[in-house]
């Protein structure tokens, strides 16, 4: 859920590369709940009078996300982290430039066995993202270009449906 300036979270847009994600046919909880901050080069929270601009879904806010553009000689990382209760993160990413064409793009895994205090075990979650952003340079002052951001993921959460039955909850989402 977002709640800007303390109004629900159907008062707030969410935008992701300048498109809005958040209406009333479409549920953002799912992008939101297993987005990561791996590919993203702008974070911006817009509230008060400055999110009047996108019109009255946007009482509360705005919040607006941005996939990096690719820039400079390309270049490629890995990342990965390790923690408590078997947890495990990883992200292999590429971005760069050549000639006139850009591009940035990457994938992400998440794993943990999150245990509660409670004596049923679960609470396991388990995420697969991916994110990319391609540009063609038309000349010094405009260019056509694509994003595209997805993943899939599973949680349990044995406390909240039946005792006697462990079902994953799964969640998709794909973003162009």
């Amino acid at each position: 859920s977002l709640f800007i300036r303390g109004t629900k979270t159907n008062q707030s847009q969410v935008r992701l590369d300048g498109v809005r994600i958040s209406d009333s046919t479409a549920s953002y909880a799912n992008f939101l709940g297993s987005t990561n901050l791996f590919g993203l080069s702008d974070i911006e929270i817009l509230k008060g009078a400055s999110s009047s601009v996108y019109g009255a879904g946007a009482i509360g806010g705005v919040l607006s996300l941005s996939t990096a553009k690719g820039e400079g000689e390309p270049t490629h990382s890995a990342t990965a982290e390790y923690g408590s209760y078997n947890s495990w993160l990883g992200n292999l990413s590429s971005q760069g430039a050549v000639g006139d064409f850009s591009y940035n793009l990457g994938v992400t895994g998440e794993d943990t066995q999150n245990d509660s205090d409670s004596p049923i075990s679960g609470n396991d979650f388990t995420q697969f993202s991916y994110y990319s952003r391609f540009d063609f340079a038309l000349d010094d002052h405009s260019s056509i270009g694509m994003t595209l951001r997805g993943g899939d993921s599973s949680y349990e959460t044995p406390e909240y449906g039946s005792l006697s039955t462990n079902t994953p909850q799964k969640n998709r989402y794909d973003y162009l």
